[in-house]
């Protein structure tokens, strides 16, 4: 039968019905061949790959063609194991990717990869083990270079005889062109608050983000140093790790995430609507 609506409407409604509900998406798959092929895309372009669920995106992945990849997958969480497993390999056939999560201190073989995409949005862990020329030097590789929004955390604490040092370290942060974003754990944020925001004038937005419920009181204390009250690009945030897919799941689809939490909050201490030494966001 003959489609009613001009095809540019009709492919606009099922891709809506598509995104408001993934649910929806198998229903959708079997109405037509057209729509399947606008629609079959929608399904892969969240993947979270993590270390017990992967199979089957990836076999399925497998199966279809470069450039359908190419424009399919757009936002990935990558689990430690999954790495470790050889899953990441995938990665090379989807250079659409625009924000990837890594669990774990990426292999050079993943880096290399990465180097290869042009991500918006990362999430990527340093080892404290790594050394400082490590650091340094992978800050400086080509996949830093269209990166907007980047959060780093570490592993564990230094020992406090080997401080974290911005020179020798970190300096690299102030030489991505696209950063405007930048989430720390509060470990090294309180090491490189201070060179980071005076180097880094094109940030927006700066988080030491705190992840656990006991550390609430060490937040509030971090919230009323001199240097986070005096600059509004400061939020200091504190949120359940168990929240953490959840909340990356909303962003991905364009929702209130706390990335966008946190530019209101800063907005709304321009304003003056937020009392210049309350810099702390629960949620």
């Amino acid at each position: 039968m003959e489609p009613f609506l001009p095809p540019e409407l009709e492919r606009e409604i099922f891709e809506t019905a598509a995104v408001r509900d993934r649910r929806n998406i198998p229903t959708l798959l079997r109405v037509s061949h057209r729509v399947l092929g606008w629609v079959e895309p929608l399904l892969y372009r969240t993947l979270i790959l993590d270390d017990y669920h992967h199979d089957h995106a990836l076999v399925a992945l497998r199966s279809k063609t470069v450039e359908f990849r190419k424009q399919a997958v757009r936002h990935v969480i990558l689990g430690y194991y999954t790495e470790q497993m050889g899953a990441h390999n995938f990665l090379f056939g989807c250079p659409g990717i625009e924000t990837l999560v890594v669990d774990g201190c990426p292999s050079e073989e993943l880096l290399c990869i990465m180097d290869t995409l042009r991500i918006k949005k990362l999430n990527i862990r340093f080892s404290s083990r790594s050394t400082p020329e490590w650091t340094r030097s992978t800050l400086s590789r080509p996949l830093f270079l269209s990166i907007t929004h980047l959060e780093i955390y570490r592993d564990y604490l230094r020992a406090s005889s080997d401080p974290v040092s911005w020179d020798e370290e970190w300096c690299s942060l102030a030489a991505l062109p696209e950063l405007t974003h930048l989430c720390l754990a509060y470990q090294l944020a309180m090491n490189i608050l201070r060179p980071t925001l005076q180097n880094c004038s094109q940030l927006q937005i700066l988080i030491p983000m705190f992840w656990h419920a006991y550390s609430a009181r060490q937040a509030a204390k971090f919230a009323e140093l001199e240097l986070v009250t005096s600059d509004f690009r400061v939020v200091v945030m504190m949120m359940g790790i168990e929240q953490f897919n959840e909340d990356w799941e909303i962003g991905v689809r364009g929702g209130d995430d706390f990335w966008h939490r946190a530019e209101l909050f800063v907005a709304r201490k321009r304003r003056g609507e937020i009392e210049g030494a309350s810099s702390i966001l629960v949620f």
